[in-house]
């Protein structure tokens, strides 16, 4: 897990898929194959003879939550060092410009020019205001032909974002893009947890609380509470409560108060770790003894969030669409990203940055494989992305189809048990829960 550098959130990659053939750990397209013995030249923006260079939009230093993405940036750093150890990509070196959103629309939109300007994509993505991606799609490639600007992002928040015709996601959007321009939409919520937990308890109760600071953030919050209702829980009170990232204990008082007036006995929260610390000793402050099931997304899977809550924390739930850290064992991609990334760095946000490297090798392996190592074009980019299907990044990512945008229907379920992360479910080591049933569609009026 992360050092203390990582700072709340906003609410792999050694190996290739099953099937390709793996030479120290790096997909043997990456190390000269199909090339058929053509010399590297420069070609598109952003690839040289020697360099292929991609850009990290992130938001990383701000006022409001400094360190926001920070692990996504030092898992795309890492990523390059690591392939360029086993060979480089398309016989060239991967180099990262990392450029800093700094949680910023202005900020952002700067972002994305430049990496058009000097780029071949960007790779690892995670910007909370990408609202105006017209520099993206409209991006030029090395023959001034508007191409677009490839995308692999680990995070979206903005619609704009979710669909834009040029970004693929290692974790895609709940929104099905088709419905963008509907008054009411319709949303994709994968909590196969909650199947686990009405297993356990068919008669659970209970709220949710989410980030109310954003709409497009609480519109993540309020698919995901009517999911959890249509699943079974029945809703307290007004069901789903909104608060801000930044909302100290005290104003998390009245909610609690609800919670404990219906005898609640599940609570789900949506919130970075700090708001989901605040929750819970505002909860044993008040003496809410009732909930059996605290739960919460990767956001609480962290090394801060059970040295800030302590024994507070005890029993939390928190479901990924990643392997845990301590699985590297069962799983050679999340060796890779432990050794390269350092253990005090890792985190399961990092994970999906390594992903994110992972899929880009991937795509520019495919490439080299049928048009050589000089035949790597931004349009090529997002032809492969499209077509990329059940991608896993070597096991350590739940199998996501990248081309159509679908979010995964595979996680594995993580409690707080005697201070530390222990896995509940699945119970073997290295796998995933997966089935059609863990996701909930869900109509939502704008």
């Amino acid at each position: 897990m992360r050092s203390k550098r990582w700072v709340a959130k906003v609410s792999a990659l050694a190996m290739v898929l099953a099937s390709a053939v793996v030479v120290a750990g790096v997909p043997v397209a990456a190390q000269g194959g199909g090339s058929g013995g053509e010399k590297p030249a420069a070609g598109e923006i952003g690839v040289t003879a020697d360099e292929i260079r991609v850009a990290v939009v992130a938001d990383v230093e701000n006022p409001l939550s400094p360190g926001q993405f920070q692990s996504q940036v030092d898992a795309m750093q890492a990523y390059a060092e690591f392939a360029n150890d086993n060979g480089g990509i398309a016989e060239r070196d991967l180099v990262i410009d990392f450029i800093d959103s700094r949680l910023n629309p202005d900020e952002t939109r700067n972002a994305t020019i430049t990496a058009c300007a000097d780029d071949l994509a960007m790779v690892g993505t995670a910007a909370v205001f990408m609202n105006n991606v017209d520099d993206m799609v409209g991006c030029v490639d090395a023959e001034g032909s508007a191409a677009g600007l490839p995308d692999i992002n680990t995070f979206t928040q903005d619609l704009a974002h979710q669909c834009s015709s040029v970004s693929y996601s290692v974790s895609p959007p709940q929104l099905d893009c088709a419905t963008k321009d509907d008054a009411e939409k319709t949303y994709r919520s994968s909590l196969g947890q909650i199947r686990y937990y009405l297993k356990q308890d068919k008669d659970l109760h209970g709220i949710c609380v989410g980030p109310g600071d954003l709409k497009s953030t609480e519109i993540t919050g309020r698919v995901h509470c009517k999911a959890v209702e249509q699943l079974g829980i029945e809703l307290d009170g007004e069901g789903f409560y909104a608060a801000s990232a930044r909302a100290p204990q005290s104003a998390l008082a009245p909610i609690v108060a609800a919670a404990k007036a219906d005898g609640s006995t599940y609570l789900y929260a949506l919130s970075g770790y700090q708001g989901v610390v605040s929750l819970r000793k505002e909860a044993k402050l008040q003496g809410l003894d009732t909930v059996d099931v605290w739960d919460c997304s990767r956001s609480c899977y962290s090394d801060e969030f059970l040295e800030t809550g302590g024994a507070d924390v005890e029993g939390q739930y928190s479901f990924l669409n990643t392997l845990p850290l301590d699985e590297t064992k069962q799983n050679k991609a999340l060796r890779n990203y432990i050794k390269y990334v350092g253990k005090d760095n890792a985190d399961a946000f990092g994970e999906t940055g390594w992903a994110a490297g992972m899929l880009f090798h991937q795509v520019i392996d495919e490439i080299v494989e049928e048009h050589g190592v000089n035949g790597i074009t931004r349009a090529r980019i997002l032809e492969q992305l499209a077509a990329t299907e059940d991608f896993d990044a070597g096991g350590m990512l739940a199998t996501t189809n990248v081309g159509e945008r679908t979010p995964s229907d595979c996680f594995n379920l993580q409690q707080v048990q005697d201070g530390k992360f222990e896995r509940v479910h699945p119970k073997k080591a290295g796998t995933f829960d997966c089935s059609p049933k863990n996701v909930t569609i869900v109509k939502l009026a704008d």
